[in-house]
Protein backbone atom coordinates (compact mmCIF):
# COMPACT_ATOMS: atom_id res chain seq x y z
CA UNK A 1 0.00 0.00 0.00
CA UNK A 2 2.44 2.37 0.64
CA UNK A 3 4.05 2.13 -3.00
CA UNK A 4 0.85 2.90 -4.06
CA UNK A 5 1.53 6.82 -5.13
CA UNK A 6 4.56 5.97 -6.33
CA UNK A 7 3.12 3.54 -8.67
CA UNK A 8 0.21 5.30 -9.72
CA UNK A 9 3.36 7.61 -10.70
CA UNK A 10 5.05 6.12 -13.04
CA UNK A 11 8.08 7.25 -14.66
CA UNK A 12 7.25 10.40 -13.30
CA UNK A 13 8.28 9.55 -9.94
CA UNK A 14 11.84 10.08 -11.04
CA UNK A 15 11.23 13.87 -11.27
CA UNK A 16 8.96 14.76 -8.55
CA UNK A 17 10.14 16.01 -4.99
CA UNK A 18 9.16 14.01 -2.20
CA UNK A 19 6.78 16.04 -1.04
CA UNK A 20 4.47 16.59 -4.41
CA UNK A 21 3.73 12.26 -4.17
CA UNK A 22 0.36 11.99 -3.39
CA UNK A 23 -0.42 10.79 0.13
CA UNK A 24 -1.63 7.00 0.87
CA UNK A 25 -5.08 6.69 0.43
CA UNK A 26 -7.19 3.96 1.34
CA UNK A 27 -8.00 2.81 -2.39
CA UNK A 28 -4.06 1.93 -2.16
CA UNK A 29 -4.70 -0.30 1.04
CA UNK A 30 -7.50 -2.21 -1.14
CA UNK A 31 -5.43 -3.02 -4.20
CA UNK A 32 -3.02 -4.08 -2.70
CA UNK A 33 -5.00 -6.64 -0.55
CA UNK A 34 -5.71 -7.96 -3.88
CA UNK A 35 -2.77 -9.13 -4.18
CA UNK A 36 -2.71 -11.13 -0.99
CA UNK A 37 -3.16 -14.66 -0.61
CA UNK A 38 -3.53 -16.11 2.61
CA UNK A 39 -0.45 -16.97 4.81
CA UNK A 40 -2.26 -19.72 6.98
CA UNK A 41 -3.73 -22.71 5.46
CA UNK A 42 -7.35 -23.38 6.80
CA UNK A 43 -6.34 -26.65 8.28
CA UNK A 44 -3.84 -24.65 10.49
CA UNK A 45 -6.75 -22.18 10.83
CA UNK A 46 -9.03 -25.05 12.29
CA UNK A 47 -6.22 -26.27 14.05
CA UNK A 48 -5.50 -22.87 15.69
CA UNK A 49 -9.56 -22.33 16.50
CA UNK A 50 -9.90 -25.92 18.02
CA UNK A 51 -7.02 -24.92 20.39
CA UNK A 52 -8.97 -21.70 21.42
CA UNK A 53 -11.72 -23.21 22.19
CA UNK A 54 -10.29 -25.52 24.80
CA UNK A 55 -7.88 -23.77 26.27
CA UNK A 56 -8.56 -19.95 25.11
CA UNK A 57 -10.16 -16.99 27.17
CA UNK A 58 -13.96 -16.94 26.90
CA UNK A 59 -15.76 -13.81 25.76
CA UNK A 60 -17.02 -11.62 28.92
CA UNK A 61 -20.11 -9.62 27.54
CA UNK A 62 -20.89 -6.07 29.62
CA UNK A 63 -24.19 -8.00 31.28
CA UNK A 64 -21.77 -10.48 33.06
CA UNK A 65 -19.98 -7.64 35.06
CA UNK A 66 -23.07 -5.42 36.16
CA UNK A 67 -23.68 -7.86 38.70
CA UNK A 68 -20.09 -7.46 40.16
CA UNK A 69 -19.42 -4.79 43.11
CA UNK A 70 -16.11 -3.49 44.31
CA UNK A 71 -16.91 -5.41 47.15
CA UNK A 72 -15.93 -8.86 45.33
CA UNK A 73 -12.43 -8.36 45.05
CA UNK A 74 -11.93 -8.12 48.75
CA UNK A 75 -9.11 -10.35 50.22
CA UNK A 76 -7.66 -10.45 46.06
CA UNK A 77 -4.10 -8.88 46.23
CA UNK A 78 -2.44 -8.23 43.30
CA UNK A 79 0.86 -9.87 42.62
Amino acid sequence: AALGPIRELGARALDIDAKDVPPISYKHFRHALKGMHPSVSQADLMAYVTFNNTYGSKSVSAKDYECLSDDDDEGYQAS
